[in-house]
């Protein structure tokens, strides 16, 4: 017992110390840097206090950080990274700091940033904030917000609604609005709808909690940064719902995702039908926690975790389409009613369903049917091929067309080419690929990769190292090489696009197709037997006169006249 306590009163004291919590010091300033998109956040010093005033149970109670004083300025770029966001807790309790001016390429205030910095009184380039979370007291707008009704903003954030909201009200977002602040809506009870734009990428904790009347909720389509949780919480008429990709902010209160109760949806009790949509990877923990009547959800086949009680209290589950062709882990809480419940899964992959863990404890596993044969129409903001014509034992090349109304900077996408169809590959066995010039900017500094995938898809990667986008809006953009096997019989065979994104300059707005089929049509004949009688002779020679002059003949293959290759 006495090695225990020890124990523990060393724990104690170590969770006292001060924790490092930056990559970069610099003019004052202290940061963590992103490689992956270049981008930095503005953070604190450590997790303490510099001065503790109070402690209890031998632990710091109340106090003060001096590590922010004065005037501070927020550089738009620092190390050559652009400087986008503070943290959460960057300068809570720095009771010290008396001006904060922010960069003027756009800012995202985390959660509890400025909470408790009484001495705050000046807060400059305002109209470059693009998201607040909650519990940033120390930041003040009186005077900003004063002049405002209805849907309020702070720059480019909805900051909260002023007045009282008129019964069944239908609200609508205005375009260019970048976040939804934590608590903007809550408790509005008399909002029956509302449409998020496309160009919001933020929202905040309990932003839309205990809207009692709203039925309708349009979100955007591209992937949602998620700060804090509760966010539709208690939502009580909502009746059907498409989610958006979920990216979930943690705090420096939390280690993982896994720690956080998200209840994204919880105890909205009419929820009947929820829809991830392509892209999502993570459902968050107790996502629809107490949602009694939702009995359909959808999974799409991207997604790689679930978190845990993701559906506990969802009483009336009875169907779940998982579009992942391999069964992701799970805990037994996440479908606790899964034995009273069907599972639809990919065609040919219920065996892996009816093995894996707990997915097996499902009623019954049905397989779904094989993806559809037909073309596909093509969407805006994706890459396409037109329908391809050639002959068994010919090279041919595939021409990838964009369809952009977006300025796209870089693109992926998983080919997948019919049996009997292979990608030529040089004596290094490299594959033969690359981008089109017709539409690459100037000075281009654009770089493509192309790599087979285990399942046999072949990977296109492109992107730009300078932020350079795509010229035009219609058009080539890229070639591969392919060979058709000579015993290729005739016929049409299926080229399938999927896993498709192509994004912007700002990484964080692109747009995504699952799935785009076309068609390679392959005909056998004999190059120069225009008369199909297996034989090349005077008579074939003839033809292509007569062809030539307009006279008609019974048979002429007029592919088999194209000798060399050239389309006439």
């Amino acid at each position: 017992m006495k090695t225990k306590f020890l124990l523990l009163a060393l724990l104690a004291q170590l969770l006292s110390l001060p924790v490092s919590a930056y990559d970069l010091y610099k003019n004052g300033i202290y940061y963590n840097l992103n490689s992956d998109d270049m981008t930095a956040e503005v953070t604190y010093k450590h997790n303490g206090y510099d001065v503790v005033e109070e402690y209890q149970y031998g632990q710091p109670y109340s106090g003060y950080n001096t590590f922010y004083s004065g005037s501070i300025t927020i550089p738009e770029k620092v190390n050559g990274y652009k400087v986008t966001s503070i943290s959460d807790g960057a300068f809570s309790y720095c009771k010290n700091l008396t001006a904060v001016t922010f960069p003027s390429n756009g800012i995202r205030i985390c959660r509890f940033a400025f909470y408790n910095c009484p001495n705050l009184r000046s807060v400059e380039n305002i109209d470059s904030i693009e998201y607040i979370g909650v519990w940033n007291n120390g930041l003040t707008f009186g005077s900003y917000l004063s002049t405002q009704e209805g849907c309020a903003y702070i720059g480019k954030a909805l900051y909260m609604y002023i007045g009282t909201m008129e019964e069944n009200a239908n609200i609508v977002v205005k375009e260019g609005t970048k976040g939804i602040c934590g608590k903007a809506f809550s408790g509005q009870e008399n909002m029956a709808s509302i449409v998020i734009p496309e160009s919001v990428n933020y929202i905040g904790e309990n932003s839309f909690s205990g809207c009692v009347s709203l039925k309708t909720l349009s979100l955007p389509k591209h992937p949602i940064i998620l700060d804090g949780p509760y966010a539709f919480s208690g939502c009580i008429s909502l009746e059907s719902v498409e989610i958006p990709p979920i990216e979930c902010l943690l705090g420096r209160t939390y280690k993982d995702k896994y720690a956080v109760s998200y209840q994204l949806f919880a105890r909205c009790i009419n929820l009947k039908e929820a829809t991830f949509l392509e892209g999502t990877t993570f459902v968050p923990n107790e996502c629809f926690s107490g949602c009694t009547k939702l009995s359909y959800v959808s999974l799409p086949s991207t997604i790689t975790e679930i978190g845990n009680y993701a559906f506990s209290g969802c009483d009336s589950l009875k169907t779940v389409k998982a579009a992942m062709k391999q069964p992701v882990p799970i805990t037994e809480g996440v479908f606790p009613t899964r034995a009273n419940a069907t599972l639809y899964v990919p065609h040919g992959c219920k065996a892996a369903y009816a093995e894996a863990g707990y997915w097996k404890g499902f009623k019954e596993i049905i397989e779904m049917a094989p993806e559809p044969e037909a073309d596909t129409p093509v969407p805006d903001n994706a890459i396409y091929i037109n329908k391809v014509e050639s002959n068994a034992g010919q090279e041919v090349t595939l021409p990838f067309q964009m369809k952009n109304s977006a300025a796209i900077r870089g693109f992926q996408f998983d080919l997948y080419l019919p049996d009997g169809v292979t990608a030529v590959k040089n004596a290094k066995g490299r594959i033969q690929g690359a981008l089109s010039s017709g539409r690459l900017p100037e000075d281009d500094e654009h770089t493509m990769t192309i790599q087979e995938q285990p399942d046999g898809a072949i990977r296109f990667l492109c992107n730009s190292l300078y932020d350079e986008t795509f010229t035009g809006s219609d058009g080539e953009i890229a070639t591969l090489q392919v060979k058709i096997a000579d015993n290729l019989e005739d016929g049409d065979y299926p080229i399938v696009i999927k896993n498709m994104k192509l994004t912007e300059t700002n990484i964080s707005n692109f747009y995504e197709t699952d799935y785009l089929k076309s068609t390679l049509s392959i005909t056998s004949y004999m190059l120069g037997d225009v008369n199909s009688d297996t034989m090349i002779d005077i008579l074939d020679y003839t033809g292509v006169a007569n062809h030539i002059v307009g006279i008609a003949q019974d048979v002429f293959v007029e592919k088999a006249a194209d000798v060399d290759n050239s389309g006439q």
